[in-house]
């Protein structure tokens, strides 16, 4: 089976299961920590049930889409800040912290 063929939604949701349950092992057995995040590539266009992948033990889900989270989060759509936006450690450091960008204003409601 290749990358690109069609396969049945029994088959999807067989191959959701399997792919969460074996990286919660792995980073269990690596790390000593049971993971309870999903961030996954092209979260956004997930087709399937969030609901089936929160009954096996996923509880917050990040999104590849880019944007500021409120300080109400809602676990099922958390934005990720991109590297890609950044020079350096600092700068994305001081977009976080110094209440002078964007993001921190959009959090923090100020203008």
């Amino acid at each position: 089976m290749s990358f690109f063929d069609k396969i049945s939604e029994e088959q999807f949701k067989e191959t959701v299961k399997f792919e969460i349950l074996e990286n919660k092992k792995i980073i269990s057995e690596k790390l000593g920590k049971i993971p309870d995040c999903l961030a996954y590539p092209w979260g956004h266009r997930y087709k399937g049930n969030r609901d089936d992948i929160k009954k096996l033990g996923v509880d917050i889900f990040i999104t590849t889409r880019k944007g500021v989270n409120s300080l109400k989060l809602n676990k099922d759509w958390i934005y990720r800040v991109s590297g890609d936006d950044f020079e350096n450690f600092d700068e994305f450091k001081k977009e976080l912290t110094d209440g002078s960008t964007a993001i921190y204003r959009k959090i923090f409601k100020k203008h």
